[in-house]
């Protein structure tokens, strides 16, 4: 159990970093990381937990995956959040709406980049990964990495602005 509490400590970080990226919220980035860490345990327990891998890699899959797999489950109902006084329910559930088109369009900008493009932008600014880190993953030099990341980063905000100006309900609104 010592091994795991160290193992805990030094990854903490990284799964933090990734469930704050993921999650919005601070409190459900906290139980994603506590979701994520219970299942490395019953992995290292059965175990499935393959210690040769490159653990990072395996951290950010698993993350994910649980991220997805509760988001699936949990999307299922959407609660309109209370409303400051003198909104309607009508404007709630327009903003509600129109973060979900913004969120629609992270993601949809976010998958028409490279995979490597995606690998560099996620560890980099999700993650908070150093360059040198980011190097490694990518099997490049720091600099190269530093390259990639920002040029990953244009791409993105590229595409992103793009889908916003067609995004019909947001550019109606003004807000893009």
């Amino acid at each position: 159990m010592v091994a795991f509490a160290d193992f805990y400590r030094q990854y903490y970080p990284q799964v933090r970093g990734l469930a704050a990226g993921l999650a919005r919220d601070p409190e459900a980035a906290e139980d994603l990381v506590s979701e994520v860490f219970v299942r490395i345990l019953e992995k290292v327990r059965a175990r499935e937990w393959s210690a040769g891998k490159d653990v990072r890699t395996q951290i950010q899959r698993m993350t994910h995956n649980t991220y997805y797999q509760n988001h699936r489950r949990d999307g299922r109902v959407q609660l309109v959040p209370d409303l400051p006084d003198g909104e309607s329910v009508l404007e709630g559930i327009g903003a509600v709406l129109e973060r979900e088109d913004r969120l629609d369009c992270v993601e949809r900008a976010f998958l028409t980049l490279s995979q490597r493009y995606r690998t560099a932008l996620w560890l980099k600014y999700v993650a908070g990964w150093s360059n040198e880190e980011v190097g490694n993953q990518l099997s490049v030099a720091t600099g190269t990495a530093a390259v990639v990341a920002f040029r990953a980063r244009e791409r993105f905000q590229q595409e992103y602005r793009r889908l916003l100006a067609v995004t019909p309900d947001l550019v109606a609104s003004g807000r893009n």
